[in-house]
């Protein structure tokens, strides 16, 4: 009886992991699919808005041209003239600054896509969990990004860490995320072989 009971509560454990495990996928995935159509979203609005932007600036910019063209010199014309060129810097400071806006989000979005879908960093050899957690936190989710990172920066990341992780040495580190960033893994494997703790013997 204690037998069945045991192997009753195993199936239902293991069911229950298994629940755990597929709602996690299925979450991921709708987070990925979500980030993606907001980015996409935001994509849209930006070529939207700079394609007004542009039709505004070439509108103004045609109507001082005539302004410009036109005859005589009274302190009217001489006004809209001044008035039009007013509108035009004006408009294009706001355009830039808008610009600037978009593109400043659409890099973070892309930012928050990336940290939501991190590439293992402990497989390049010297790095464990832990400094992991502390190339995350300094925004450095990939290999990719980890290979065009400088070394004095990592040292700067681990010595602001404690002394625990100052004895680590990165000097490697770019050149083994380079490889994993291009699926390299024999070349990965085959440098990792001489490394000990991410130091060349």
């Amino acid at each position: 009886m204690t037998y069945l009971i045991t192997q009753i509560l195993l199936c239902l454990l293991a069911a229950f992991l298994l629940g755990l495990l597929l709602g996690w996928w299925l979450w991921s995935r709708g987070c990925d699919k979500k980030i993606e159509d907001t980015i996409a979203e935001w994509r849209a609005k930006f070529d939207r808005a700079e394609s007004d932007w542009k039709a505004k600036l070439a509108d103004l910019e045609a109507k001082l041209k005539a302004a410009a063209a036109g005859a005589g010199a009274s302190k009217e014309h001489e006004s809209l003239i001044a008035q039009l060129k007013a509108d035009v810097e004006a408009h294009k400071n706001r355009a830039d600054e808008a610009d600037a806006r978009m593109k400043l989000l659409l890099v973070e979005l892309d930012q928050y896509r990336v940290a939501a879908n991190p590439d293992d960093l402990t497989r390049i050899e010297g790095i464990g969990p832990k400094i992991q957690e502390l190339l995350f936190g300094a925004k450095i989710y990939t290999w990719a990004a980890l290979s065009k990172t400088d070394v004095g920066r990592l040292k700067e990341i681990l010595d602001a860490a404690g002394e625990r992780f100052q004895m680590h040495e990165p000097k490697t580190w770019p050149e083994q995320a380079q490889l994993a960033s291009e699926g390299r893994w024999e070349e990965l494997d085959k440098l990792q072989d001489i490394l000990r703790g991410g130091r060349e013997d």
